[in-house]
This record gives structure tokens, C-alpha cells and sequence, in this order.
């Protein structure tokens, strides 16, 4: 499977330096907005597990007619575990 960059929305939340409670403030509204907007329908979100065994999110993934979103999610998923195989991704939809 190939994904082209055109087809895909990404929201990475780690991509700014900002002050930890503006960071939990930004991740809450953008939680808010994924499970509400129609814009989203079908997202999924790219997690990776921190070393303290909490999954964290790190982009929000949406917009991609095919293979569709969670597909595109798994690739990510699984090049970014084949760059940094000490740590483990996984994808949940938006709910």
C-alpha cells in the first residue's frame, strides 16, 4: 500500500514546544473537535506508548478516501515502529 501525502490530513500534537497545561488545554479541544466534527468521521488516532506504559497521542489522522483512514493510520503506524522499534504504535478511531 502507498499513501500519498496529498490525500492525507495529519494534525500532529507534538509538533510546537508549549507550556504543559496549554498543551492538555490544546489536546483536550482537539479531542472535542475530532469526536464532533463530520470532518472527522472515520479519523483514527496514531498513539505510541510512553515509557510508563500510558498511550499517548500523536496525530490525528482524517480525510483519506482511500484505502481510507485507518489503514492509512496502520502504514504510519507501522513505519514509525520500523524506525523506532523500541516503541509501540498503535491507531483507535476517534469515537
Amino acid at each position: 500500500m502507498r499513501i500519498h501525502a496529498g490525500l492525507i490530513a495529519l494534525i500532529f500534537l507534538q509538533a510546537l514546544p508549549a507550556p504543559a497545561d496549554d498543551q492538555e488545554d490544546d489536546l483536550g479541544a482537539l479531542i472535542a473537535f475530532a469526536r464532533t466534527s463530520p470532518l472527522t468521521d472515520g479519523g483514527c488516532w496514531l498513539e505510541m506508548q510512553n515509557v510508563f506504559g500510558h498511550w499517548e497521542k500523536l496525530a490525528l489522522i482524517f480525510g483519506v478516501a482511500d484505502p481510507g483512514d485507518a489503514a492509512a493510520c496502520a502504514e504510519i503506524a507501522s513505519r514509525a515502529a520500523e524506525t523506532n522499534p523500541a516503541r509501540k504504535y498503535r491507531c483507535n478511531p476517534v469515537d
